[in-house]
């Protein structure tokens, strides 16, 4: 018969808590690719938010800028009348007249001021408006998903389970010297009683 196992207690805990350790790591795995899945629906969902963003402001810069392209062909008409060294608009059935050089001198100022002023609102449509609506939907992009990044939970890990050894050199031992002991039983002594 062979020596009783001296960490056999000790090695039956470890198995215990191993077993405890593989549930504790099956249920917080399952946790935790719940809350990646819905981080990933969540990352989505931002991610398409954004790219409505882009495509509205994208759109009403076209619509501005769709806008400001009527009005400076109803200024070009306009101007058109106003030209330099025309006489001026003239209604069918009037007979031109002869008139000064600053005829309608005023009128083609104030025309050329309304293109001056048209110009500057479809060159600041792209520019400085536009750049800010950009810059805000990216920040808010950015802050949505830090969100739900900050939703998701750590990975589980799994903890290793200290497993004692068996004591194999000391049942060699104690093996030994049970035979040794019976052995002695049957081996005569030298001392005589």
């Amino acid at each position: 018969m062979c020596a009783p196992d001296p960490n056999a207690g000790i090695r039956m805990q470890a198995k215990i808590t191993h077993e405890k350790e593989k549930q504790r790591y099956n249920a917080e795995s399952l946790k935790y690719w719940n809350k990646e899945l819905s981080y990933k629906q969540g990352k989505w969902r931002v991610n398409k938010g954004y790219s409505r963003t882009k495509g509205d402001i994208q759109s009403l810069a076209f619509d501005q800028l769709k806008n400001a392209r009527m009005k400076d062909a109803a200024i070009q008409r306009e101007l058109a009348q106003y030209e330099r060294g025309s006489l001026g608009p003239i209604k069918s059935g009037e007979q031109a007249v002869s008139r000064s050089r600053r005829f309608g001198r005023k009128k083609y100022l104030d025309v050329l001021s309304k293109r001056g002023e048209l110009e500057s609102q479809i060159s600041s449509i792209y520019g400085k408006k536009y750049a800010e609506a950009q810059q805000k939907a990216l920040i808010q992009r950015q802050a949505q998903a830090a969100e739900v990044r900050e939703a998701v939970p750590q990975e589980p890990i799994f903890a290793t389970t200290y497993m004692p050894p068996r004591d194999t050199q000391g049942q060699m031992y104690s093996n030994m010297m049970t035979a040794l002991s019976i052995a002695s039983l049957f081996i005569p002594s030298p001392v005589k009683v």
